[in-house]
């Protein structure tokens, strides 16, 4: 619900920017908009799309609220796993040619016997 409260304000904002309901337009203007959302300052990176945020981990009081037990540190969006070393297309391609482990998923049957 939250996500779509701020993907709306941040589409609103970015359309205001671009003085357009053009999607082009839209996604020229959407780089640095900044919306001040119920979890704090989301702000929209254009290279992908994504947002920068605070991630946190809440846990559910008996009064209904949410208590923030873990806050981090303002996060660029990462959509490509490109600061993931196991993400590198290289890595992956030399891990591919080791065999896989079996994980039993062909002896599993059909429960019928």
């Amino acid at each position: 619900m939250q996500s779509a409260y701020t993907s709306l304000h941040l589409w609103a904002a970015m359309v205001e920017e671009a003085g357009s309901f053009d999607v082009p337009a839209i996604r020229e203007a959407a780089d640095g908009i900044s919306f001040d959302a119920p979890e704090g300052t989301v702000t929209v990176d254009g290279e992908t799309q994504h947002v920068t945020k605070t991630p946190r981990i809440g846990r559910i009081t008996e009064d209904g609220l949410i208590e923030t037990i873990w806050e981090g540190e303002l996060t660029e969006p990462d959509p490509f796993l490109e600061t993931y070393s196991w993400a590198d297309e290289e890595e992956a391609e030399e891990a591919g040619d080791e065999e896989p482990e079996d994980q039993g998923s062909e002896d599993q049957g059909s429960g019928d016997e």
